[in-house]
């Protein structure tokens, strides 16, 4: 109990804080703890993401799973539980700033609550490929506590596969799978920045950008305020209007503003055809002056499509030339606590 006790101090002292400086993009991934429902005695310090399998072996669990035929012995009745993610945040804010939890990916039935208040339950948040944005702005206080409950996947529902790389997860996969990331922002947010290239494919010296994003009033008022987007050197605006609670999705074209138009772009290639070339687009919504969010969006300027030989088969065309595909199966370790680091390798 002391290491527990010493745990949770550590998490109150790096706790994570949205200031009021302007908007933040922060990831919750330390200081969770995960916790078997009925079982109170008991709490595993975790990261997220992460499965429930995953953080139980990281605490000493399950180490010898692998060895002989344990895998095969071991039961699933543990996983039939409700298991529950907890952490803790502090949080300042000013009057004029907005705050939103946004999930990645949650496997499999879900219960969110945010200081005791609910959120989200399992009729509502279930699913493994999906993604859960909330306004939390009226729950946040000072010193915060977020509790994940989690059920595991049940047959039939459409849940992460393995093909025949892994056993199937004793606990099918439930948990935090993917990052869990606290948004302030002021009173226009920004999501889904994407870009849409068009590539001139008689001479691929010239492409047309389509910069579409989804920007949301997060205010019970009227807003107007420009979103900027960033390319380089390039720079271009569009004035918007969103009324209260409104989420609308805008696009940027070449015919609304020319700087879309890239002379000369450098292409995106597979590395047997050229150089893979990328960009960074930067959007940012002002209001008066101020910055109320800023999203940012790597892409390469590349036109694929496909077409059916005479066989009949599928072929495919990069930048208007032929590519053959090579490809290897991939797919994520049995716990999904894959690193950057691991998957760079």
């Amino acid at each position: 109990m002391k290491t527990i006790g010493r745990f949770f101090l550590l998490s109150w002292i790096m706790a994570l804080a949205c200031t009021h400086a302007g908007p933040s993009h922060i990831k919750l991934s330390d200081n969770w703890t995960l916790q078997q429902q009925g079982d109170p005695g008991k709490e595993y310090p975790a990261r997220v993401p992460s499965t429930v399998m995953g953080v139980l072996r990281a605490n000493g669990l399950y180490s010898d799973i692998f060895l002989d035929d344990n895998y095969l012995k071991a039961g699933k009745s543990l996983f039939d539980s409700v298991w529950k993610y907890t952490t803790r945040f502090s949080c300042d804010l000013s009057h004029d700033k907005y705050v939103t939890l946004r999930f990645e990916g949650l496997n499999y039935y879900s219960g969110i609550r945010l200081n005791g208040n609910q959120i989200a339950s399992a009729d509502t948040a279930y699913g493994v490929f999906r993604t859960y944005t909330y306004d939390v702005t009226p729950l946040v206080k000072h010193n915060n506590v977020l509790e994940v409950e989690l059920s595991r996947a049940v047959p039939g529902d459409l849940n992460i596969g393995f093909v025949d790389w892994n056993p199937r997860p004793l606990d099918e996969s439930m948990g935090i799978v993917r990052d869990v990331t606290l948004k302030t922002t002021g009173s226009v947010r920004i999501d889904n920045p994407f870009v849409k290239p068009s590539v001139n494919l008689v001479t691929l010296e010239e492409a047309d950008l389509t910069v579409t994003a989804a920007l949301v009033n997060l205010s019970e008022e009227t807003v107007s305020g420009t979103l900027k987007g960033t390319i380089e050197e390039k720079i271009f605006r569009m004035d918007v209007t969103l009324q209260p609670k409104e989420c609308k999705t805008v696009a940027m074209t070449p015919e609304s503003s020319p700087e879309l138009h890239f002379d000369h772009p450098r292409l995106w290639w597979c590395h047997t055809m050229g150089t893979p070339e990328l960009y960074e687009l930067t959007l940012d919504f002002i209001i008066d002056s101020e910055l109320s969010d800023t999203e940012s969006v790597t892409f390469g300027i590349r036109e694929i499509d496909s077409y059916l030989t005479a066989d009949q088969h599928r072929g495919f065309r990069l930048n208007g030339r032929e590519v053959l595909l090579t490809s290897a199966g991939w797919t994520d370790r049995i716990f999904l606590d894959d690193t950057p680091e691991d998957i760079d390798i």
